[in-house]
């Protein structure tokens, strides 16, 4: 599996302490940042063959942590 994103002509800022959504889910949030991000997303595509949808959270910034993003995700697709 190859994946590929859109990389802009023209200058562009990535906000510090934002993270971003790359794969919309509703079972199971995965988290994860840089490498393990692309690893995330082939992972979410392996189990959507199972059935399973995932939503796939990229951090972008360690510190500092897009808390309520990841938080968000989670109460969407937590199982109560």
């Amino acid at each position: 599996m190859t994946l590929q994103a859109k990389i802009p002509d023209e200058d562009y800022i990535v906000p510090i302490g934002k993270g971003i959504i790359r794969r919309e889910g509703k079972d199971v949030t995965i988290v994860g940042s840089l490498l393990m991000m692309h690893f995330s997303m082939m992972a979410a595509a392996l189990l959507e063959k199972e059935g399973i949808s995932c939503e796939v959270i990229d951090p972008r910034t360690l510190w500092p942590l897009d808390i309520e993003l990841i938080i968000n995700s989670v109460k969407k697709t937590a199982v109560l």
